[in-house]
């Protein structure tokens, strides 16, 4: 096991993690949703989950989930999701909330991921079930702003319940702090990044994966915002926002993504377990 391996898994942090079981979730689940009122996977996945979506979808929306499911945003066509993040997050905290889940609208289902001599095995599992164990986990912890649960096309190499201090995306539970997701770059990347700037810690767990639909392969969503140069100019403004991590830029799968894997290893600070 190398140093990385050895700073991802702090004995206590894995030991309190093997202690929590499964249980149901009790913190508010949010999905923000453009163009999918009868596409949306998630919904069904997580039935306690909030659709928060735009004014003119609204009751398309309502006549598919019931009003009690649906929050409808004060306004139209922002074209970009941050709007509705940041939306979220204020709400949340109005509510008294002191965290909150935001979770992407086209996540098929969520498996438990375990590793046996190399070879990585899924399971369909409750995704209420695993929502309730991560946050038991990140309740009986200090310094977690935000974790998230990994991509089934990425988790596969990891024999680890989690890592710290990674970027998390599409499926994170959010403490409820005065950070912003921001236009102009990927927000998820920039969010993350943020929060470890801020000297607090994020987790990936690859104990579960998510299985979601690949982006811009379902109609609805903020498509656009990744047509043409929209990838492009994304990863120009995140290089602009933070220019001392010199974050590079690659091609994957014919398309342009930020090169941002170097940034991660150099934030040291680790979650705290509370006497």
């Amino acid at each position: 096991m190398d140093e990385d391996s050895l700073f991802e898994v702090d004995n206590p942090l894995f030991d309190l993690w093997e202690s929590i079981p499964e249980v149901k979730s009790s913190i508010p689940i949010f999905v923000p949703s453009l163009g999918r009122a009868t596409t949306a996977t998630t919904p069904t996945m997580l039935p306690t989950s909030i659709l928060v979506v735009e004014a003119h979808e609204y009751k398309q929306y309502v006549k598919q989930f019931g009003a009690a499911r649906v929050l409808k945003l004060p306004g139209n066509y922002y074209g970009t999701v941050t709007y509705a993040r940041n939306w979220i997050k204020k709400y949340s905290l109005s509510q008294g909330h002191r965290y909150h889940w935001q979770v992407d609208d086209n996540i098929k289902k969520i498996q438990r991921h375990e590793k046996i001599q190399g070879k990585s095995y899924y399971d369909d599992v409750d995704a209420m079930d695993v929502f309730g164990r991560i946050e038991q986990f990140v309740m009986a912890t200090s310094g977690l702003a935000i974790v998230g649960i990994a991509h089934i096309a990425f988790a596969w190499a990891s024999d680890q319940a989690f890592a710290l201090n990674k970027q998390v995306y599409s499926c994170v539970l959010v403490e409820n702090n005065d950070l912003k997701w921001r236009p102009g770059m990927p927000e998820d990347t920039d969010y993350s990044l943020q929060v470890l700037i801020s000297g607090q810690c994020t987790a990936l767990f690859t104990a579960y994966v998510i299985n979601k639909a690949r982006t811009e392969s379902v109609k609805g969503g903020h498509t656009a915002y990744y047509q043409s140069d929209g990838r492009l100019r994304n990863i120009e403004g995140l290089q602009k926002a933070w220019p001392s991590l010199q974050i590079g830029k690659l091609e994957r799968f014919g398309k342009p993504v930020a090169q941002v894997g170097h940034a991660w290893r150099q934030f040291r600070q680790r979650p705290q377990i509370p006497k």
